[in-house]
């Protein structure tokens, strides 16, 4: 038992709430919950001799570590080694850098091409990787078509369109918009009379009855929506996921955060965006993390949840605007 060393596996990371804690598996994408005296034994006795471990503990305890120790070691949380192996094995630098300027740009369409051209040829030189077109009214598809041709000789990895279901729009003319631009990945039809999933390649078609007749609907703050990652965990750590590097163009040209926001940073038409985002008022909420905000700093969730609720600041802490319901 001496010679024997409890490893805790670097990408398996315990997060402690109020009530109970949470181990975050960040390769296989899962956690599961665990009592907060079990964060409280792991955070004190990873990489000490099973030896040293038993020591502190009287008899009755005892028990209580042996199973503590079959449970982690039957998930694969932790593993024995020897003491010349712990150096071997790390834990996972808690950092977050990337290389751009904006990550993600979501767009509501309208039949004025002119707003939405400008946003594309101000969006893609700051690196944006990632689109989401939507609209709570119907979008020919000759005109998605063009809005979809902007992005043909550009950088921009994925695209998903978000549109309300038409009775003169048919299955076959949306799977050849998907085969002939590449970088979308999901097309979501919503209100639609049926729901029905389609495969193209490597994009989605999805039919759904859901009715969407606001921006705030597309909100995920209302559902369990957890990310379980290492690129999505450490960022979480610096800033609010939701946010960060994230800018929103309305239809009428308007530069927010979130589109179901009423603040406006700017305007499209007269505005730059490469402006805005330098604006500290326009990037607070980035920084808004749920470390520093009331409800969540204690959320054995917090580094997984990815919810797009407001939030403001109170003169001391961070406040969501929506209630949280992501305890299970």
């Amino acid at each position: 038992m001496k010679d024997k060393y409890l490893i805790k596996f670097a990408d398996c990371i315990p997060v402690k709430g109020d009530n109970r804690s949470t181990i975050c598996d960040l390769t296989r994408n899962t956690f599961d919950f665990i009592p907060n005296d079990m964060f409280d034994f792991l955070d004190t006795n990873n990489k000490l001799s099973l030896e040293k471990i038993m020591s502190k503990y009287n008899e009755t305890d005892k028990v209580i570590v042996s199973e503590y120790l079959e449970f982690l070691e039957k998930k694969e949380y932790i593993f024995y080694g020897a003491k010349d192996e712990i150096e071997c094995f790390p834990d996972i630098e808690i950092k977050f850098e990337k290389p751009y300027k904006l990550l993600t740009a979501i767009i509501e369409m309208s039949d004025d091409l002119s707003i939405i051209e400008s946003a594309v040829n101000q969006i893609i030189p700051l690196g944006v990787k990632y689109i989401q077109l939507r609209s709570l009214t119907n979008i020919k598809i000759e005109v998605l078509d063009k809005i979809l041709s902007l992005f043909l000789e550009s950088s921009i990895e994925r695209i998903e369109i978000f549109i309300p279901f038409s009775e003169n729009q048919t299955k076959e003319q949306f799977e050849t918009l998907i085969d002939k631009h590449l970088r979308i990945s999901t097309i979501n039809i919503f209100a639609a009379p049926f729901s029905e999933d389609i495969l193209r390649w490597r994009s989605k078609l999805l039919f759904s009855e859901k009715e969407i007749t606001s921006h705030s609907l597309f909100s995920c703050s209302r559902c369990k929506t957890f990310r379980i990652n290492v690129e999505f965990f450490t960022e979480a750590n610096f800033f609010n996921v939701y946010f960060n590097n994230k800018v929103s163009i309305s239809k009428n040209g308007d530069i927010k955060n979130c589109l179901s926001f009423d603040k406006s940073f700017g305007n499209i038409k007269s505005d730059k965006i490469s402006n805005i985002i330098k604006k500290a008022n326009f990037t607070e909420l980035w920084y808004a993390t749920k470390d520093i905000t009331a409800e969540c700093k204690t959320c054995e969730f917090r580094f997984i949840c990815f919810d797009s609720s407001d939030v403001f600041y109170n003169g001391s802490d961070y406040e969501r605007a929506e209630k949280c319901n992501h305890k299970l």
